[in-house]
């Protein structure tokens, strides 16, 4: 019977869009906090004397973050206070915020930041939010990725228990990107236990690794705030470990969370917590990290390869950077070919217009539509292949406007 209300209480907590990303019912992994900024006015529209230079209520740039996050903006509620200096705060839902009137950027801006805060990372994936779709909108406006974090939901402690991690981060048996330790233990008079939580790294860093009781959070919350946190009651075990990363590091992981996308989102979390930190053995050689991985670590990660996030990032990017090389190339020698053939040709026929006009499209967004150097290629070429003389760079162009 109490594994039936046990099910019954994670299901409604589930549900209620508490967690997402769920594995397993017993388990848990997540996207919990996004913190990201933008210019408010598109940086290649500064010289638009019809743009705006600072901002005033929600425009395009702003509607299109609230339509990806599922809501209407007549559904805004107007904050008294604000966050980071930002004079206008809106909260959608729950826990997510936009805040408008940020400090100025370089391109004399204001800027927008987008906060999704636990519950409103739930509420955004109850709303059917895409976190891909998300990332690559905020891609697209160039923005800062401030903050990331990922969180690992356990609801047994058949891996090991929080007092168990505890005991390990004590007494040191780890190796990970810092020695930093914080700890906070809160007991009520009775003896019960309110608020169980440590720390691996400083919690200012760019990195740092949280453990805490997340049940006990979850139940004073609900208190304080006059809810229901029976549906807590009946669920024994709840805890988190959360990997929270800031400035560069959320930077590089989001940029990889684009390229590679979301599908095998565990894994990579799972091995992003694994190079962060390693548990080890309680005995074994005398340097911590020449000694076995703790098993049960292992296991809790499914055996995930651990992800270097900077060597990852510099290939990645790399990598795109070479595909983009490659598709130009291509673009640019399609062009040639086909403005070669329109100069030699006085009547094309209306099938090659439609093509031309297509990988105009396709080549020429925010590009200069013909460089010299492609204007030097082409002629080379009429003049050694046809006899033609050489055409003039506004002849081309005029040529073009006339497909």
């Amino acid at each position: 019977m109490f594994l039936i209300f046990l099910k019954i209480s994670i299901q409604k907590i589930l549900k209620r869009g508490e967690i997402l990303w769920v594995h397993d019912i017993r388990e848990n992994i997540c996207i919990d906090y996004l913190s990201a900024t933008f210019s408010y006015i598109d940086a290649d529209a500064k010289d638009d004397p019809s743009s705006p230079k600072s901002y005033s209520l929600f425009n395009e740039r702003v509607l299109q973050i609230i339509e990806l996050c599922g809501f209407k903006p007549d559904t805004a509620f107007k904050e008294k206070n604000t966050f980071y200096g930002y004079k206008d705060r809106y909260t959608f839902g729950e826990h997510i915020f936009i805040q408008l009137g940020g400090p100025v950027n370089a391109e004399g801006f204001n800027t927008v930041q987008l906060l999704l805060q636990g519950r409103g990372c739930r509420k955004f994936e109850e709303m059917n939010g895409d976190w891909h779709v998300l990332l690559k909108q905020l891609h697209e406006y160039r923005s800062s990725i401030k903050e990331l974090h990922f969180a690992f939901d356990l609801f047994h402690n058949d891996y090991f228990s929080l007092d168990d991690l505890l005991a390990k981060v004590l007494s040191r048996q780890w190796t990970s990107f810092s020695q930093t330790i914080e700890t906070q233990i809160r007991e009520h008079r009775d003896g019960t236990v309110l608020k169980k939580s440590f720390y691996i790294g400083s919690i200012q860093s760019e990195t740092c690794i949280n453990f805490y009781d997340k049940k006990a959070q979850k139940t004073q919350e609900a208190k304080k705030e006059g809810k229901s946190y029976l549906d807590y009651a009946w669920v024994d075990t709840w805890f988190r470990i959360e990997l929270r990363m800031k400035g560069e590091r959320a930077k590089k992981v989001a940029s990889l969370l684009l390229i590679q996308g979301m599908d095998d989102f565990a894994h990579f979390a799972s091995g992003v917590l694994k190079k962060s930190l390693e548990f080890k053995t309680a005995s074994g050689v005398e340097k911590m990290r020449d000694r076995n991985p703790w098993g049960k670590w292992k296991k809790f990660l499914r055996n995930a390869e651990s992800v270097d996030i900077t060597k990852q990032y510099d290939i990645e990017t790399t990598l795109s950077k070479k595909e983009k090389w490659i598709g130009r190339s291509a673009a640019n020698s399609l062009k040639l070919m086909w403005l070669k053939r329109l100069a030699i040709t006085d009547s094309p026929e209306s099938g090659e217009n439609l093509f031309i006009k297509d990988i105009r499209r396709m080549i020429n967004d925010k590009d200069e539509i013909l460089t010299q150097k492609e204007l030097d290629m082409l002629n080379d070429s009429l003049e050694k292949e046809y006899g033609m003389k050489r055409m003039k760079k506004q002849e081309v162009l005029e040529m073009l406007k006339n497909i």
